[in-house]
């Protein structure tokens, strides 16, 4: 199979969990104007450390708030595995179903944000890729993750 990878971009810097809820907030601090990005005046997400939360079995996410013109602005979520990792390989064998990384990468998001109830309602599972937008609620993340139930 023809497997997509993670940005080469950043180099793979896996952070324990309780680094990446700390760094949460800098990554939705600012809006990304993604038209400055496409027209080459500004870096992308994912080449910007901030955004960018790599865990040890090469999950890669890419956390930001974005704003296009004539939209209102949204939290946008990618993932992406880091090829040579567990998850690349996995992915790559069929062992882990496009599907199940999807999962897998939003419960991420969810430890990351500290379960801040931001909602994501559009999903583009963009070939072992997978992409969520939802619109900016203005939460801000909790200290520590609080499981729900």
């Amino acid at each position: 199979m023809d497997m997509p990878e993670a940005s080469e971009k950043l180099p793979f810097e896996p952070e324990i969990l309780l680094t990446m809820q700390g760094r949460y907030a800098e990554a939705i601090r600012e809006v990304n104007d993604v038209e400055s990005v496409t027209m080459g005046l500004r870096l992308s997400t994912g080449e910007q450390r901030r955004h960018v939360f790599d865990f040890a079995d090469g999950v890669r996410l890419v956390v930001s708030r974005d704003a296009l013109a004539g939209h209102p602005v949204h939290i946008h979520l990618g993932g992406s595995a880091i090829r040579g990792s567990l998850v690349w390989e996995n992915l790559a064998a069929g062992l882990l179903s496009p599907d199940d990384f999807a999962a897998r990468c939003l419960e991420r998001f969810r430890f990351i944000s500290c379960n801040d109830g931001q909602r994501l309602d559009h999903f583009f599972p963009c070939e072992n890729r997978p992409h969520w937008f939802g619109l900016w609620e203005g939460r801000r993340p909790a200290a520590t993750f609080r499981a729900e139930g």
